[in-house]
């Protein structure tokens, strides 16, 4: 047989190309984890800080008390777990913070993935109220202001994002290096 004519790998030529592909894989697979959880991290920040600024345009278009609370089910509200168990915007009408029956829900999010958790530190562990004027007000009438934190339930050092609720309600969010989550 002829060598010029012949085409095709040797046994040598593929093994060496295998090794190099499964060092890369090695090298290339927990940069690849670590994009992913950061994309997911910054899908659910996105989302909270999108649902805040909702709140806060539909409080001051209908001139109302919305409330974004902590939801199980998407249809009341609740003062357990944090809020990884997702949430709910609606319409305060009343202006108890409990959403009853006959007030509108203007948004529902569901339970985040397992492994992710948000954590309210402050006055809004378990509700975030948006007065009319845009400020976010307790059901009292005190300021309301603080911080949720948003990240991988690790243990040990992680990445999250923080979102800092003003006392003018203008949420924003910043990337934090945490202890533990």
């Amino acid at each position: 047989m002829d060598r010029r004519n012949a085409f095709g790998f040797t046994l040598i030529e593929l093994l060496v190309s295998l090794a190099i592909l499964a060092v890369m894989a090695v090298v290339a697979v927990p940069n690849l984890v670590q994009f992913v959880h950061e994309a997911r991290m910054s899908m659910l920040s996105n989302q909270f800080l999108a649902d805040l600024a909702n709140a806060r345009s539909e409080a001051i278009k209908r001139g109302r008390r919305v409330v974004l609370c902590k939801s199980t089910d998407g249809l009341v509200c609740t003062s357990t777990g944090h809020w990884d168990q997702g949430w709910l915007v609606f319409e305060d009408a009343n202006n108890d913070g409990v959403r009853g029956a006959a007030e509108s829900r203007i948004s529902v999010v569901e339970e985040l993935p397992a492994g992710w958790t948000v954590k309210g530190t402050f006055s809004g562990a378990h509700y975030v109220s948006y007065h009319p004027s845009g400020r976010t007000r307790l059901i009292s009438g005190a300021m309301q202001a603080g911080t949720l934190t948003i990240c991988r339930a690790d243990s040990g050092p992680t990445a999250g994002v923080q979102v800092v609720i003003s006392t003018a309600g203008r949420p924003r969010s910043q990337r934090a290096q945490l202890a533990t989550c």
